[in-house]
């Protein structure tokens, strides 16, 4: 998951990037590398920031370590939402990703 914040103001400062699989979800924040990680099973409304729990350290690490990889397989810098302004749209229509085109029909060429 990736979120760019305020996008339809363009707004620095907003971005996140984030991992989920059928029991957690883990996300980090550009701006201050602030991080979550929810147990969405046994907390479905994510009240709760496991994140300091030594309990889950290893689950913590695990996603840090996914997300890290993932970044890298698709060259994300994790930049400024008004890098991907001024870099993936043309005509308020998404022209580029990370790793190719979209066409028209939003399929990668």
């Amino acid at each position: 998951m990736q979120g760019l914040g305020h996008t339809f103001l363009w707004k620095d400062g907003f971005e996140w990037r984030a991992l989920r699989d059928k029991q957690f979800t883990y996300a980090v924040y550009r701006e201050d590398k602030s991080e979550c990680l929810f147990d969405h099973q046994n907390d479905p409304f994510q009240m709760t920031n496991l994140l300091k729990d030594a309990n889950y350290a290893g689950i913590l690490e695990r996603f840090r370590a996914m997300l890290k990889s993932k970044m890298a397989d698709l060259n994300d810098t994790f930049a400024n939402c008004t890098w991907y302004r001024d870099h993936w749209i043309e005509d308020r229509k998404i022209m580029r990703a990370a790793k190719g085109k979209f066409n028209a029909k939003n399929n990668r060429e």
